[in-house]
């Protein structure tokens, strides 16, 4: 029997990024949409939002978003893969990871106004 040396790629299988990014984000409009039913209604009801009646662009928007937001999370698994090994260890570092760049940057660019002093506050547009 001989020894196998374990293969080291660092080459991007592309078809299956796009393919399982693909399926990720179909998950995650369907996990999204079940969520939104069922937690969605009191949401829904507060005044000035639209959740209840929504466009047709903002569906078409929140359907590319999430089939984008599928293919990020594989790419940046399969971009870290050759350095942490595959499995469920780096699975979870790239999603960590993923998660905190828009999570981070979202804060960093979108301040709260109350966190704002009183004459900065009206400079910031309202969430």
């Amino acid at each position: 029997m001989r020894h196998m040396e374990p293969q080291t790629t660092t080459k991007v299988n592309w078809p299956r990024v796009f393919g399982c990014g693909t399926l990720a984000g179909i998950v995650w409009i369907v996990l999204g949409s079940i969520v939104t039913a069922l937690l969605g209604r009191d949401f829904a009801a507060l005044p000035h939002n639209r959740l209840g009646a929504p466009t047709p662009g903002f569906l078409i928007l929140n359907v590319v978003l999430d089939l984008l937001e599928g293919l990020s999370i594989l790419w940046l698994y399969a971009s870290i893969r050759p350095a942490y090994r595959p499995g469920p260890r780096t699975a979870l570092i790239a999603a960590f990871a993923w998660w905190c760049g828009p999570a981070r940057r979202f804060c960093l660019l979108r301040p709260h106004p109350n966190t704002l002093s009183p004459h900065k506050r009206a400079s910031v547009r309202s969430f």
